[in-house]
């Protein structure tokens, strides 16, 4: 049951293209949240675990796009910050 659910998980996620990628990552964490589901016979931890997950994507895309790191304010090869 645990193997079906993370599969499932995985293959509803890859519907969006931009997930191919994470495959590996997403069947491991569908393995993850299914077998927490299926240790405490109810899926709340589940769903505040796919909480955090999704939280924890957005921040690092957040960081990762913003003013301190994001690419256009950086100027590759030297050690300062364009300010525009």
């Amino acid at each position: 049951a645990v193997f079906i659910t993370g599969a499932l998980f995985a293959g509803i996620h890859l519907l969006d293209p931009g997930a191919l990628l994470g495959t590996t990552t997403l069947l491991l964490f569908g393995f993850l949240a299914s077998s927490l589901a299926m240790y405490r016979g109810r899926i709340d931890a589940s769903v505040c675990l796919h909480i955090g997950f999704n939280l924890t994507t957005v921040f690092v895309l957040f960081l990762r796009d913003s003013v301190w790191f994001g690419p256009k304010y950086l100027v590759f090869g030297e050690n300062t910050y364009k300010n525009e």
